[in-house]
């Protein structure tokens, strides 16, 4: 029996905060990241086009090692150095379960000083894990050997708020290189 083919593609995930103090307020989140967004994904390549928010996408540049974004109303391009590991998680596997879009689901749990996060995935999406050993920062790497598959949901607890983002479509097909590729902007580091 043959190795279930690697997951290159799309998934389309909205998200949806809930403050937990009806007077501290919410938004926070989404007002950065928006409601909704587009992942693309090939060969340890990412990136996110982001709506209604402030930032435009973020993506991984697998080469630099570094998670780069970029605002609407900014012309640079910053970035963090992945080699750095930042906010780093304990993480385990959990007695969780979900279907979501068809796709029945396992789950993790990542605790850090932040709050915890219970990530959804499905082993039919294989996404090689050693395309991110490299990718320590937010703990992407431990994330990606937990699962070795692209989420489908995130469950998001921190103190203020919970934030649930989760897929509304996934579509297999072959993406064009030219989508991980950076524009010609200045750079600049943040950690």
């Amino acid at each position: 029996m043959g190795q279930r083919k690697e997951f290159e593609g799309t998934i389309e995930f909205s998200t949806k905060e809930v403050a937990k103090d009806t007077l501290a307020g919410t938004g926070a989140y989404t007002s950065t990241f928006g409601t909704s967004y587009t992942t693309y994904l090939k060969k340890g390549s990412y990136k996110q086009v982001l709506e209604h928010g402030t930032l435009e996408w973020i993506m991984y540049d697998k080469y630099a090692n570094r998670y780069c974004f970029k605002a609407h109303d900014r012309d640079t391009i910053y970035f963090l150095d992945c080699s750095k590991e930042t906010g780093r998680s304990a993480i385990g596997r959990i007695d969780a379960q979900a279907t979501i879009l068809g796709y029945k689901c396992r789950a993790i749990e990542m605790k850090d000083e932040e709050g915890t996060q219970t990530v959804f995935y499905s082993p039919k999406l294989r996404m090689s894990k050693k395309y991110f050993t490299r990718h320590k920062c937010m703990s992407f790497d431990l994330m990606s050997e937990y699962c070795n598959a692209p989420y489908l949901k995130i469950i998001a607890e921190t103190g203020s708020s919970t934030i649930i983002t989760e897929a509304k479509k996934v579509t297999r097909k072959k993406l064009d290189d030219n989508i991980f590729a950076l524009p010609d902007l200045p750079y600049k580091q943040l950690n």
